[in-house]
């Protein structure tokens, strides 16, 4: 699919989200402008993709890469590092870094995601799950595999971040 063909329902999606994707950045951010500007590059980031038609969940997809963006954003002017207390600091990435992995959850596809709250959210092994679901637990093991990789993807910007910064987790 080529980004062109993108373009009409990633459209569509901005239009029914772009409010509340704008007045998430705003609260991040604490700009009106410089929230429109990251929401509008999200946008056009997202309409040049090719494989637009592979995001399971593209809502999803277009706020992560939105606090991803914001993340830059933040560091490019050195809001995240100029923050009056490390503590207020903590407390901003803090909350980038929840959105970034609910984000990252919402991304999955429902199987995977299912597989995932069960494991890390009810405690079930593997190989409860893999029983539950009728599948081998290889397939299991995929999943979370799967799942954690999204994750850690999410959370690639903020350990960047963190050794530029010093800061240790």
């Amino acid at each position: 699919m080529t980004a062109e063909r993108n373009a009409p329902e990633v459209t569509q999606l901005y239009q029914e989200i772009s409010e509340e994707l704008r007045q998430l950045l705003v609260r991040k951010i604490g700009n009106t402008k410089q929230a429109d500007e990251i929401a509008q590059t999200t946008y056009l980031k997202l309409c040049r993709l090719k494989h637009c038609r592979d995001i399971s969940n593209l809502r999803g997809h277009l706020f992560n890469r939105a606090v991803r963006i914001s993340i830059n954003h933040l560091q490019k002017n050195h809001l995240i590092a100029g923050c009056k207390s490390e503590r207020a600091c903590l407390v901003l990435k803090g909350e980038l870094k929840t959105e970034a992995i609910k984000d990252s959850i919402a991304e999955l596809s429902d199987k995977t995601r299912y597989v995932f709250l069960l494991h890390r959210y009810r405690g079930l092994r593997y190989s409860a799950i893999a029983k539950h679901m009728e599948v081998p637990v290889t397939a299991i093991e995929s999943h979370m595999n799967q799942a954690l990789g999204n994750i850690q993807d999410a959370m690639e910007a903020f350990s960047v971040m963190d050794n530029r910064q010093g800061y240790a987790h």
